[in-house]
């Protein structure tokens, strides 16, 4: 009768163990669409941004600033970079750049401190507020895009449908 006991009361200990174990062993699957992201180890805005796209199942091509003059596809994207975060993808008819991301602190919805101040900041900046289906979606100053969540899921979008170029091999 013991042995009948232990027969079913050990299975069913190891059972949470087991499934732990296969949940820790699954490696995560990441799509990747040639998205690249210039960042800083230290700054809470690259971690943010990365987090976001952590979270969307996005694996992009990451770039330490510091390595940054010295790749190859600096001389496209050079005179957009003001700082980290910068994020970069090319179509076939145009270079995509997205500039900043909101820390997590800033980080109010996926926009910088709320979606209406965002706008509002925008328009005393001088950028054209962007929207998609009558929804607010990101803010565009000198071609270049003011980076919050909409934009990057904007961009992964773009990439999905158009397709985004490997500028690794471009010389």
């Amino acid at each position: 009768m013991k042995a009948k006991k232990l027969l079913i009361f050990v299975p069913l200990l190891l059972l949470p163990l087991l499934t732990l174990l296969m949940h820790k062993t699954e490696p995560k699957h990441y799509k990747h669409y040639n998205i690249y992201v210039v960042y800083s180890p230290y700054c809470p805005h690259c971690h943010n941004l990365l987090k976001t796209l952590d979270e969307l199942g996005i694996k992009a091509i990451t770039i330490d600033y510091r390595e940054f003059p010295k790749t190859p596809y600096y001389k496209f994207v050079a005179k957009y970079f003001n700082g980290v975060p910068l994020v970069f993808a090319k179509t076939k008819n145009q270079l995509i750049i997205i500039s900043g991301y909101p820390s997590e602190i800033q980080d109010n919805n996926g926009y910088y401190y709320g979606k209406e101040y965002e706008i509002e900041l925008c328009k005393k900046l001088g950028g054209k507020p962007v929207y998609i289906n009558n929804s607010y979606y990101f803010c565009e100053i000198n071609n270049t895009i003011l980076g919050n969540r909409k934009a990057i899921e904007w961009l992964i979008n773009i990439c999905k449908s158009q397709g985004c170029e490997n500028l690794t091999i471009i010389k």
